[in-house]
C-alpha cells in the first residue's frame, strides 16, 4: 500500500506587497494536511490498523497564519 501521511505547504508574502501598508512587516500563510490518502487493494478500512482497532486514522487540515507587526 501507499500512504501519504503529511503534506505541508507554506507561502511567505513578499515584503514588496506588505510595504504598501505600515501595520504588518512579515506575513506567512500555511496549510498542513495529515493522513491525506491511502492507496491499497486491502478490503478493510486501513491496512495498518491492529485487529482490535476498527477505525481508520482521521484526516485533519490545519491552516496557519504568522504575522509580525
Amino acid at each position: 500500500y501507499l500512504r501519504c501521511q503529511n503534506i505541508a505547504l507554506g507561502y511567505m508574502i513578499p515584503t514588496s506587497v506588505l510595504s504598501k501598508q505600515n501595520t504588518i512587516s512579515s506575513l506567512r500563510i500555511s496549510v498542513d494536511l495529515q493522513n491525506a490518502f491511502v492507496i491499497t487493494k486491502y478490503p478493510g478500512l486501513d491496512p495498518q490498523v491492529s485487529q482490535g482497532n476498527f477505525y481508520p486514522l482521521s484526516r485533519s487540515i490545519v491552516f496557519g497564519l504568522n504575522a509580525t507587526f
